[in-house]
């Protein structure tokens, strides 16, 4: 699946809802958000893990 998007002031990232659905993303869901080389990486937040940032 792939989507382009155009960076808006405030820059904030829409999911399309057909990709909220394939992933089973609902509204108030915890994400987070990888960086590596030239890639975001978006993925639901785990309770179990501990957070890269904070850990």
């Amino acid at each position: 699946m792939k989507f382009k998007d155009k960076t808006h002031e405030g820059i904030r990232i829409v999911l399309p809802k057909e990709l909220r659905s394939v992933l089973e993303i609902k509204e108030g869901d915890l994400k987070e958000i990888l960086v590596e080389d030239e890639k975001f990486i978006l993925r639901k937040h785990c309770q179990n893990k501990a957070c890269i940032i904070t850990r």
